[in-house]
């Protein structure tokens, strides 16, 4: 059974390239400068999914491998707080 942080990380991980796919469509017209350096950064940093896969995969596989890696984090943390909170 998911542990609770799991569960959030696949949601979040799903809904990370959804919302920077969006994002992206409505700064679309955006010069080059500090705003798009900025907007783009951000999306390598939240959906690594989009520079691993690039232009081989489909939007689906980048939604799929970024909510494993967010449920991956979710995993750990949530490790961490029960070993921290077993600690005391």
């Amino acid at each position: 059974m998911l542990k609770r942080g799991m569960k959030i990380g696949l949601v979040a991980g799903l809904c990370a390239p959804f919302f920077a796919n969006l994002l992206g469509m409505v700064l679309f017209n955006l010069p080059n400068g500090t705003g798009a350096d900025v907007f783009w950064t951000a999306t390598d940093i939240l959906c690594p999914g989009w520079r691993l896969i690039d232009s081989l995969g489909t939007f689906a596989a980048i939604s799929l491998l970024d909510s494993i890696i967010y449920a991956l984090i979710g995993m750990a943390v949530a490790i961490g707080i029960r070993t921290i909170q077993r600690a005391r």
